[in-house]
């Protein structure tokens, strides 16, 4: 299908947005940054800091370095004219559906008749952001998820309102497939639409196991990686990556949402997680989460215990399926009730192989034995904790993105690997 998208207008200079921006940037697009104003004398400073922070991180989400010179900052006061021009308004403001509601109010009034606009809300419903909008304006408007990092996982999920013109939707699909290179799925508009409701799910029980079985951290990042054939950032880096206030929103913005579900609960933010917020403990963006980086350490939120990870993954007695209660159970996928994503199977397989890095799709775990005689050991790190609930920091001698490669174990491994 032939698209006419060539000058898009981001909304948000926020950890999401700047990265989509650069992606569309290195894809010849002509792309605007917008953000709040900030006190004078420089008004787009929100903008401007989006697109230093972009040139920081790791993988970077530029093609090439010089691709950030070629999206222009701007504010939501000054520069609001620049949304005339636009082929595709994408919102990404914070996850909040009354905040975007007045935004998508102001949009309305200011794109041309035949803008695209789309949101990229990880769970909100896209009905309810829209509403109060003219069906012209509803017509035009769907939500586009993309994933983070976004130029890196391949999944966009598009989600159409109850308004939205089958047409826009098959066009600005064929534009993300065919120029943006994603993994197109269609989802329909309910909580968290597919991969948020099932990785909701998967990341609570994660937190309910470990609590369970008295596991640290990184015992679990261990078990929820490449030893189950899933992403080397496992269950809690990936919660850094996104940011920590983001998934505590994502579930309580669920939690909200599915007062019928029999496992509610499981959506429930825990108390220390409720306190790594009230610390600005947000994961990557704020230099500390899960895991922080300490000159060439890093350190890891979790209990002062003897690993156990070796012994629940490898031991020979428990089975090839020790790992199991830390992987989300198949029956948030079976159709009972509110509680499942009313979505085909085949979608739900490539969302978590595109969007959650799950080269087994939705049912797939890979089992790996190993090999018993790796004698993880970690000392526990002088730092402070977080109650009773989340105890103190353990000591980690390297990144889980870097440093040697056990041989036994495939996977960046302490040092006591390397003898």
């Amino acid at each position: 299908m032939k698209t006419d998208i060539r000058k898009l207008v981001v909304l948000g200079a926020g950890t999401m947005g700047a990265q989509v921006a650069a992606h569309a940037a290195g894809q010849g697009l002509e792309v605007v940054l917008l953000d709040l104003p900030s006190p004078a004398p420089d008004r787009s400073a929100l903008a401007r800091q989006g697109l230093e922070a972009l040139k920081k991180l790791r993988p970077s989400p530029l093609h090439l370095p010089e691709h950030a010179a070629l999206i222009r900052p701007g504010n939501f006061e000054d520069d609001w004219s620049w949304l005339a021009e636009a082929d595709w308004v994408f919102e990404a403001v914070v996850e909040d559906v009354e905040v975007k509601r007045q935004l998508f109010a102001r949009v309305a009034r200011a794109v041309k008749p035949h803008a695209i606009v789309t949101s990229n809300t990880s769970g909100l419903g896209i009905a309810a952001m829209t509403s109060h909008l003219p069906p012209e304006f509803r017509r035009r408007f769907l939500g586009t998820h993309f994933f983070n990092p976004p130029r890196y996982l391949k999944l966009l999920e598009t989600i159409p309102g109850p308004d939205t013109d089958p047409g826009i939707v098959e066009e600005i699909s064929a534009f993300c497939d065919e120029v943006l290179g994603k993994g197109m799925v269609r989802a329909k508009d309910t909580p968290n639409f597919i991969a948020n409701r099932i990785g909701s799910y998967a990341f609570g029980q994660a937190i309910r196991a470990m609590q369970e079985l008295d596991l640290t951290i990184e015992e679990v990042d261990y078990l929820t990686g490449p030893a189950i054939g899933r992403a080397k950032s496992a269950t809690f880096r990936t919660a850094d990556i996104a940011g920590v206030d983001v998934c505590v929103k994502v579930w309580s913005n669920l939690y909200d949402a599915v007062p019928d579900d029999p496992e509610r609960e499981v959506f429930s933010t825990p108390d220390f997680m409720r306190a790594m917020l009230e610390r600005g403990w947000l994961g990557e963006k704020t230099g500390v989460g899960f895991y922080r980086k300490d000159g060439q350490q890093i350190l890891a939120l979790a209990k002062p215990e003897t690993p156990a990870a070796v012994r629940l993954l490898d031991s020979r007695e428990r089975g090839p399926g020790a790992n199991r209660d830390l992987v989300a159970p198949q029956p948030v996928l079976d159709d009972a009730g509110a509680r499942p994503v009313d979505h085909p199977r085949q979608d739900l397989g490539r969302d978590l192989q595109d969007g959650q890095s799950r080269p087994q799709g939705a049912n797939g775990v890979q089992n790996r034995e190993g090999d018993k005689s790796c004698p993880h050991q970690h000392d526990v790190a002088a730092l402070p904790d977080l109650g009773d609930h989340a105890p103190c920091l353990l000591q980690r001698p390297e990144a889980m993105d870097a440093g040697p490669v056990c041989p036994r174990h495939r996977q960046p491994t302490p040092r006591c690997c390397e003898k």
